[in-house]
């Protein structure tokens, strides 16, 4: 049982770094498009801002505290919630669409916003599957790819 709530946790973590962290989604394009990790490291600016505010020590921090997210202005928040929670195919589903999207954004082809109905609509479309095989999350991976794709006329 615990075992199956750090993967949902892993799951739930994976998903938010694609879809909230504009850095990542440059990462995760990069790695898909060229596979050599030096290229991208190298094109990043990690310069610091200048400022003074002291260095957040996490071993002195008495508490954190944190608000409900707002599901309706991070749509792509609750959609990865929704995947997290039905599992089976629906987080592959997300992810193929999200690939296809975030690509088609960075060639200028859609919106930023439009991403988001891209991976809404390919979730709504394309089979949900409760426990699929290998197999299955592989034809399951092509099709959400090839429906989002035409979503956007590529």
């Amino acid at each position: 049982m615990m075992n199956s709530m750090k993967l949902k946790l892993f799951r739930l973590f994976l998903v938010l770094i694609l879809l909230i962290n504009p850095l990542s989604v440059n990462a995760h394009v990069s790695r898909n498009l060229n596979p050599n990790y030096r290229i991208w490291t190298e094109t990043v600016d990690v310069t610091r801002i200048k400022n003074d505010f002291p260095r957040y020590d996490f071993k002195k921090a008495s508490t954190l505290t944190f608000e409900e997210p707002d599901l309706k202005t991070f749509r792509n928040l609750a959609l990865s919630i929704e995947a997290l929670e039905k599992g089976g195919n629906l987080p592959c589903i997300l992810n193929a669409a999200n690939e296809i999207a975030v690509y088609a954004f960075l060639k200028n082809r859609i919106g930023f916003i439009d991403m988001t109905e891209v991976v809404e609509r390919t979730m709504h479309k394309i089979p949900f599957l409760v426990q699929p095989t290998l197999n299955e999350l592989l034809t399951t991976d092509e099709e959400a790819r090839i429906y989002a794709a035409e979503i956007i006329n590529m």
